[in-house]
């Protein structure tokens, strides 16, 4: 209270004021003293009232209450402020000395008003004890739940045992009333606010945050979902650290009990078998073991909560459920023990403890690495493999070595192809030794007993590849052009024979997926050494017939190539590597549930990498980009192309009444003049050989070439490349651009009817979604720069190469920073191949059907040659 100069009267009589009356102001404010003792009869106190060094007795006085609280007393003509007090605790004493308390109510007495009043008041103290403490205070962190309801950490300071402060909250001295027989003593304790604030910012160094005055809560990582558990989990992790620097751990008012103590997971891998891992893996608590196999389907089904021997509740951590669910997806548990297959090597990657120096040494040859020895490429392959295919065909010898299916999925034109033979040609290589050494060892067991029969001689197991129809005579060619003392059986046609019969002769077997669906009961009977696909995506609808076929063939290892092994979605992706180690992505409705759906619908990165961790042992993929300084400038290959049953029907009806005609019109026109029918002749064949509709529009049926075009095309286009297709035919650039648009694939076209040339070509040049420029070889042949592209197809081939040469040039010319790779696609037994022949012979024939002139230098059985 501010005192006032004004001065103040006692007013006794109505309208007179006198001197006497005057009442002073003290302007110093007064402090109360209780006075309590103590002895056999109980308690007695007093109050009295101290003012500087004067001490005021209230007894026999009269006063006269002008305030409450504060309390303001008028005594003898004198104002006395009492800051700390109110007048119903002074006015008592104005006419009593002391207040008497029986010995029966001492103690709660003691308890309620002595203690509160210590804790308020200056105190004067007779037959007991009043001690001050400034202790220190033991940090106490509790798991409670917060006025929301979800559980979280509550820091409470103690205070000599007994006395509990929530930090973050101010509050006054507490007083404590301890009782030692007859012996009372009350502990005043004062809070000390520096300690208090030193171990707050502890808390929040271990990773808290303070949410409210007292709570806490960890700071939750990003995409987490630990709202609930998070603190519990929390506290597992950081309980020593918490005791180590003198913090308590407690929980209260919560419906279970918790386990908030220590927990270790310790891990142990070992090779008991070529095909599995046995893990031994132990969770250390305090004062039990659990072998960790125990919590396998909790992690699967996503369970938090682990009821202890003990009756306490476990919140698995939810790391386990980050590091562990595929191990525990992915594993079989055989006792105390999990078992893994070998195929699932990866999840193991920095994912477990204590593992043998030997076994990391396995485990590092079994990822790629960039220092590892390359395999030395075997005599019976001609040709100098480039060095990214020296690595794959070293990276498909250390899978097979392992009995790991694989997936080569280069970009179209990297030699899938080559580096397959040469893996083939080295397994067999490396099989006939052994089997070599088999026979010697029985010849000299035979030798030392001299008796018994000798078994026959071991054979190599035949290996099989499936290839879509249309790549049945690429791998023939390709084969004989690079391991021609390779035994090759080509298993098509209507009379195709009896399989087993030809086993014996034969190192590879090569069929296609339609024989292989319509003679699966003879495939079946066969263990093969390898079982190769080429374009395994023919096998990516688990469904279908194809998948049913393939996955139902035994062999010792498998192979697939594509260069697109995700047309549609990632059942595709899991379909394949099915094939290859079954189980290794799980059935298919775990796979969806687990992987695909996540993934496709909630772009779920996490998902994405696991299931990238699971098959990245598997795959090999290298970009024509990431290669391109191994590659020359131009790459040119010829894929030869079947003829469909009613295509060939049709060509071979067409050829015999063409030469029928072209012959009556020599014989009767003479050459020179039959020219024009040769010429109309000619071109019919070579459109029925693209396909027969180019010549016939009622034609209902395929076409091989065509059915091999949309396949490449497909390819390219998963694949993110951009290719020019030329063709000697508009109608033949129609067809394919018709199919082009219903697979909803970007493109342009260049024809002789083409107007704005200048916005079709930037159009393809700067369009990322424009992959295709169709061109006709006449309308491409000048004032074109396309050097967006890096592949170009040749549709068919043209009786000039000097023309075919100009349309490659469009794409690989000065400016070009790709590696141009050039298909040229030839329907066998055709006209095509003649063609073809033409070219590399460069005779004056093909000079005929660019300059009509030229004919007067071919004869007529030149011309009647073509025809056969």
């Amino acid at each position: 209270m501010e005192f006032n100069p004004v001065a103040i009267y006692h007013k006794i009589l109505q309208n007179k004021i006198y001197e006497n009356d005057r009442i002073e102001l003290i302007n110093k404010n007064c402090e109360t003293i209780f006075n309590f003792t103590r002895n056999q009869e109980g308690i007695q106190y007093k109050l009295t009232i101290q003012r500087e060094n004067d001490e005021l007795n209230l007894l026999g006085k009269e006063a006269i209450v002008l305030s409450n609280d504060p309390c303001c007393l008028a005594i003898e003509n004198k104002l006395y402020v009492f800051k700390d007090i109110d007048a119903k605790k002074v006015l008592p004493f104005l006419d009593k000395e002391y207040i008497s308390i029986p010995k029966q109510t001492e103690k709660k007495y003691l308890q309620t008003f002595v203690r509160s009043t210590i804790a308020k008041y200056q105190v004067r103290a007779t037959g007991f004890t009043i001690r001050n403490e400034n202790g220190q205070p033991l940090p106490v962190i509790s798991l409670e739940k917060n006025i929301q309801g979800k559980l979280s950490l509550v820091l409470k300071f103690v205070y000599n045992k007994k006395s509990i402060y929530y930090a973050n909250r101010r509050s006054g001295t507490k007083v404590n009333c301890e009782f030692h027989g007859d012996d009372v003593v009350f502990i005043c304790v004062t809070r000390n606010y520096d300690i208090e604030n030193e171990n707050i910012a502890k808390l929040l160094s271990y990773g808290l945050v303070n949410k409210d005055g007292p709570y806490f809560e960890p700071i939750q990582k990003k995409g987490t979902d630990e709202q609930v558990f998070g603190v519990i989990t929390w506290l597992n992790y950081n309980k020593q650290l918490l005791s180590k620097n003198g913090f308590d751990v407690a929980q209260n008012n919560l419906e279970k009990e918790y386990y908030l103590d220590n927990l270790k997971l310790n891990i142990e891998v070992s090779e008991k078998a070529n095909d599995w891992f046995d893990i031994m893996a132990n969770v250390e608590f305090e004062g039990f073991v659990i072998p960790f196999v125990e919590f396998k389907e909790y992690i699967v089904q996503g369970i938090r909560e682990y009821v202890l021997p003990n009756n306490k509740v476990l919140i698995l951590p939810e790391e386990w459920f980050e590091s562990y669910s595929d191990l525990m997806n992915f594993s079989s548990k055989e006792g105390k023990q999990l078992k893994l297959k070998k195929q699932h090597f990866s999840i193991l990657n920095n994912k477990v403890g204590k593992l043998s120096e030997n076994f990391r040494e396995n485990l590092k040859h079994l990822l790629r690495s960039e220092t590892q020895l390359q395999e030395i490429v075997p005599d019976g392959i001609r040709a100098e493999l480039r060095h990214y295919q020296q690595e794959g065909y070293t990276w498909m010898v250390r899978m097979y070595r392992n009995n790991f299916g694989a997936c080569l999925a280069d970009d179209m034109g990297l030699g899938k192809t080559l580096q397959t033979l040469t893996l083939l040609t080295r397994v067999i290589e490396e099989n006939e030794e052994l089997i070599s050494e088999q026979n010697t060892q029985q010849d000299i067991q035979l030798d030392i007993f001299n008796t018994g029969t000798k078994s026959p001689t071991k054979k190599v197991k035949t290996s099989l590849i499936v290839v879509p129809t249309s790549l049945i005579h690429n791998w023939v060619n390709e084969i004989n052009k690079f391991v021609p003392e390779l035994r090759k059986l080509v298993y098509s046609g209507p009379n195709r024979g009896d399989l087993m019969d030809r086993l014996e002769e034969t190192d590879l077997i090569i069929t296609s997926y339609g024989i292989l669906r319509n003679d699966l009961e003879q495939f079946e009977q066969v263990n093969f050494l390898y079982v190769i696909l080429d374009e395994s995506q023919m096998i990516k609808n688990p469904g279908s017939k194809t998948y049913s076929a393939v996955m139902q063939l035994k062999s010792d290892c498998r192979l697939v190539l594509t260069g697109t092994p995700i047309e549609n979605s990632l059942t595709d992706l899991w379909a394949q590597f099915n094939f290859l180690n079954p189980g290794l992505l799980g059935n298919l409705n775990f796979f969806q549930s687990e992987f695909q759906y996540p993934i496709e619908r909630k772009q779920d990165d996490n998902k994405r990498d696991r299931l990238q961790q699971l098959i990245a042992p598997f795959i090999l993929r290298r970009t024509k980009d990431q290669v391109a300084k191994e590659l020359p400038p131009l790459t040119e290959q010829i894929i030869q192309c079947d003829l469909t049953d009613v295509q060939e029907s049709v060509y071979e009806r067409e050829k015999s009444k063409a030469r029928k005609l072209v012959l009556e019109n020599i014989n009767k026109l003479g050459l020179r003049r039959a020219t024009m029918q040769i010429l109309q002749s000619l071109m019919k064949l070579r459109q029925i050989a693209n396909h027969p509709i180019l010549a016939d529009e009622n034609y209902m049926a395929g076409s091989g070439k065509f059915d091999e075009i949309t396949r490449n095309l497909m390819n390219l286009h998963n694949e993110g490349h951009k290719a020019l297709i030329f063709s000697s035919f508009v109608k033949h650039l129609n067809l394919v651009a018709s199919w082009l648009r219903d697979e909803g694939m970007g493109y342009t076209m260049l024809t002789g009817q083409t107007r704005k040339r200048e916005e079709v070509v930037e159009e393809f040049q700067s369009n990322p979604d424009c992959s295709f420029f169709l061109v006709s070889l006449k309308a491409g042949g000048v004032g074109l720069n396309l050097t967006a592209a890096s592949y170009v197809l040749m549709l068919d081939p043209w009786w000039n190469p000097a023309a075919e040469k100009q349309a490659i040039n469009r794409a690989h010319r000065i400016g070009q920073d790709k590696h141009v790779m050039v298909y040229r696609f030839i329907t066998q037994n055709t006209l095509e191949e003649k063609i073809l022949k033409l070219q590399e012979r460069k005779t004056e024939l093909a000079d005929v059907f660019v300059n009509e002139n030229a004919f007067k230098h071919i004869t007529e059985e030149e011309i009647m040659e073509l025809f056969e």
